[in-house]
């Protein structure tokens, strides 16, 4: 996925115009995700987005515009291919986002202007940012939640990105301990999950700690988690931020 940032246009509100080329979909969804969360991290608000170039988006796509939507941002679409039209339309979602149907990009500007003018005392006082900054990360982790039968369910998972206060994850394997088969990791929105462990950077040091399921996105046969730590030990807490530090350093 390659995206373009053209410069802010001044006014009232300023908007930034993104250019997405790629498909919106699949392991390519958390560059879009970590560009939209850094835009929020720096206070650019009112996102124009352009998906001339984009043919696909699937449900994970989806989410992650309704996350940074659900945070206060102003997202508005434009050059909304067909495809995509009937993807939100099949899920469920084709309400969430305003969708322009101008392709003139000025115009386009204009339009989403007068409507930012319109709600501007309401949006600027309920902008969502994250508690901590993330990192992209591709950590194995294990933990273990319920499920309606009230049997244990032993899941793995990749973690996709890392913070102090979380993680959000791909779920791999879920094996229920009674029959020992594979079942479906799913429903689990709200449920706090037992031993929660992951080594950072293949350290043979574990990070323990409890969690809860804050949000789950079903994509296809996928299952993916926002978990909340809890009852993390001191000691797991200063190793995490440690790393966290460090690979921004790194980074920057």
């Amino acid at each position: 996925m390659k995206i373009i940032s053209h410069p802010s246009y001044a006014g009232g509100s300023a908007i930034q115009v993104l250019e997405i080329f790629g498909e919106i979909i699949g392991q390519e969804v958390f560059e879009l995700e970590w560009y939209l969360y850094t835009c929020l991290d720096e206070g650019r608000y009112n996102l124009l987005i352009d998906l001339r170039q984009v043919k696909k988006i699937d449900g994970l796509g989806i989410q992650i515009f309704k996350n940074v939507i659900s945070r206060g941002m102003q997202i508005r679409l434009f050059n909304v291919g067909p495809d995509i039209q009937r993807m939100l339309r099949i899920s469920g979602n084709a309400d969430f986002v305003k969708i322009y149907y101008e392709t003139d990009c000025d115009q386009v500007i204009s339009s989403f202007k007068k409507d930012i003018e319109e709600k501007k005392r309401i949006i600027n006082g309920n902008i969502i940012k994250r508690c901590y900054p993330r990192i992209h990360t591709f950590f194995q982790a294990s933990f273990q939640s319920h499920a309606g039968n009230s049997s244990t369910i032993s899941c793995r998972a990749n973690i996709i990105n890392l913070s102090e206060g979380g993680v959000f994850a791909e779920i791999l394997t879920a094996i229920d301990a009674k029959s020992g088969e594979i079942v479906r990791c799913a429903d689990i929105e709200g449920q706090g999950l037992r031993n929660f462990e992951f080594s950072l950077n293949d350290s043979s040091e574990t990070v323990k700690a409890q969690g809860q399921c804050v949000r789950e996105i079903m994509n296809g046969h996928k299952a993916y988690a926002g978990i909340q730590f809890q009852d993390m030990e001191q000691e797991g807490k200063d190793k995490v931020q440690a790393y966290i530090r460090k690979a921004i350093l790194v980074k920057d």
